[in-house]
């Protein structure tokens, strides 16, 4: 069982895996610049953390784009969810 899944919600799961990846993907371009004899290894260790820098940035540009689509603050009952999720995704 896990802990931080019974204590905290599925989010602090999420949190916890994407940060794991992150870490780990630091580790990794860190070793390649060591093993390639690179003199400043920032780029190889930036490059994760810029990453998803811009995944949270372009998230939110599909997020607020749907804003539009609601009426009063609640989905009108004659659109279609799906139709929405997609029209997000295609933004983002």
């Amino acid at each position: 069982s896990d802990n931080v899944g019974d204590c905290a919600a599925r989010g602090a799961d999420l949190f916890e895996s994407i940060a794991a990846e992150i870490i780990g993907a630091v580790i990794l371009g860190a070793t390649m610049a060591q093993r390639c004899k690179i003199e400043d290894p920032f780029g190889f260790i930036s490059f994760p953390l810029v990453v998803h820098s811009f995944d949270r940035v372009v998230s939110s540009v599909g997020i607020l784009s749907l804003s539009g689509t609601r009426e009063s603050g609640l989905i009108s009952p004659l659109e279609d969810p799906m139709e929405i999720m997609q029209k997000g995704y295609s933004i983002t």
